[in-house]
């Protein structure tokens, strides 16, 4: 959807195997209702551009917890968006009749008014469900999404390290367009365990090589492969 094109669109696509939309533009997706496809995991991708209201006050319907399987909404959004309207959308709950909603917070962390009804099981995850970092792009990444992608590999393992990872990668100016000079002993002081250095360096080294594939990319790939049976 371009600039203005999917304005007040509403689509039922329940039914279908996966669902991506891309709103770029500004007022792309604006006043746009969704019912996503919810039965298989990254079932609906929708991506928010950076400009002025491209998904703002977008509808999105959000099935009972029985009827869906997890992770199957992934909703890539601006990172930072000081205009907090480019990804206000708008989530309604079958079972409680109610709605809930997210928009960027002070602290540049996208947030909802309502656990209720918002389509993530675990609060603490909440972030990594809502604002996933393209690693396509990861060379325009800041030193803290930089320690956000970390963090998202293995969040219960990592999290120990967030406090020293930002405090390190900040001091060092460690952004994406660094990693590329990063040795594993550069993570001695923030990484205490020399396994979890090992793994995340590692990781660090197959997305320097363009092997951790975006996953709208896979989606695409996936449906264009579902189209040709």
């Amino acid at each position: 959807c371009g600039e203005f094109a999917c304005k007040g669109l509403e689509m039922d696509a329940s039914d279908t195997k996966r669902l991506a939309v891309s709103c770029a533009g500004e007022g792309a997706c604006i006043f746009a209702a969704i019912e996503p496809p919810y039965t298989r995991e990254y079932a609906f991708t929708m991506t928010c551009s950076d400009d002025s209201n491209s998904c703002k006050r977008t509808k999105i319907d959000v099935p009972s917890d029985s009827e869906t399987v997890d992770n199957y909404m992934h909703l890539i959004c601006p990172s930072t968006d000081e205009r907090s309207d480019t990804c206000s959308l708008r989530f309604l709950c079958e079972d409680d009749d109610e709605t809930g909603m997210i928009w960027n917070s002070s602290n540049q962390r996208y947030e909802c008014e309502n656990q209720i009804c918002c389509p993530w099981s675990n609060p603490e995850n909440m972030q990594r469900v809502l604002v996933e970092l393209n690693v396509l792009q990861y060379t325009e990444w800041n030193s803290d999404e930089v320690v956000d992608w970390i963090l998202s590999l293995n969040r219960s393992a990592y999290v120990q390290y967030e406090q020293t990872l930002r405090a390190e990668f900040e001091s060092k100016k460690m952004d994406g367009n660094a990693l590329r000079t990063l040795k594993e002993k550069d993570l001695n002081e923030a990484v205490s365990t020399v396994l979890h250095r090992a793994q995340i360096y590692d990781k660090i080294q197959s997305l320097m090589r363009g092997e951790l594939v975006d996953t709208v990319t896979q989606i695409k790939a996936e449906q264009e492969g579902d189209s040709k049976q």
